[in-house]
């Protein structure tokens, strides 16, 4: 996973196979520190840039060993936290006594200072989110109906995010709020890309599978590549930090280009 700094202008790369979270400028390309995170799996930033939050993904024969997130300031570039979430509700489909086995995976800081976060169980198909409190250290289970296991995807400003359940037969989307705590849009789609969905950084648009584009109740806005198809075969997609372009990288072999909207 790769994480833009836009606060000290830089990238953050993790590489499991390594157990590192590679720094990189933006300037030249250089790698200016390796930071030692087990496993590292997923990034994203706290809304002011202070902290970075690195999801573990490491097991020890095949149960869970982090099973938290490492958080890292931003300006030492050190860790100064391992974050081990006491969960409050069962999740959908996890035994209560195998707590040890949910793995986090994406995360999302969010501007209330909680953070949200997938998780999956090792050796069982599916998942459920979490919504941590950081004053409590108390995880709830958030998991919307339909949620198969998947991303989540937020505003910059931390306002809301956008999680996306990664089935192969289709995928139900859902919009959390941050100053609601609670979903407020969810739909089923079968004509997107499962992983590829992603929130504007204002929080008030989502992109689903590369060309789909909804406002914040899921409602559409366009189709934009309704004809071509180019989009249909999305391979990833973002929105520029202003919200003014939409970057998506395809992988239609008679294309090999990436779209700008």
């Amino acid at each position: 996973n790769v994480l833009y700094d836009p606060f000290h202008q830089r990238f953050y790369i993790t590489v499991p196979a390594e157990n590192s979270v590679y720094v990189i400028n933006e300037a030249d390309g250089a790698v200016a520190q390796k930071i030692p995170v087990p496993s590292a799996f997923a990034l994203d930033l706290s809304v002011d840039g202070s902290r970075l939050y690195v999801t573990s993904s490491a097991t020890i024969l095949g149960a869970g060993a982090a099973q938290g997130y490492f958080i890292i300031d931003t300006t030492t570039l050190h860790v100064i936290d391992f974050v081990q979430p006491t969960i409050i509700i069962p999740p959908v489909g996890f035994i209560p006594s195998y707590n040890v086995d949910t793995i986090p995976r994406f995360i999302a800081a969010l501007s209330n200072g909680k953070v949200a976060y997938t998780a999956e169980e090792t050796g069982v198909t599916g998942g459920s989110i979490f919504l941590n409190d950081a004053a409590t250290n108390l995880a709830t289970n958030i998991v919307f109906s339909g949620f198969y296991d998947g991303a989540i995807s937020k505003a910059l400003n931390g306002s809301a995010f956008v999680a996306v359940s990664n089935d192969s037969a289709g995928e139900d989307i859902a919009v959390f709020d941050t100053a609601s705590s609670s979903y407020t849009a969810s739909k089923y789609f079968t004509n997107t890309n499962n992983s590829d969905v992603i929130m504007s950084p204002d929080g008030s648009q989502v992109l689903a599978g590369g060309h789909l584009l909804l406002d914040r109740g899921l409602n559409q806005i366009a189709d934009l590549n309704a004809s071509a198809g180019f989009a249909r075969s999305s391979a990833g997609s973002t929105f520029s930090n202003d919200g003014s372009r939409i970057y998506v990288v395809s992988t239609l072999a008679v294309t090999d280009r990436k779209s700008v909207v």
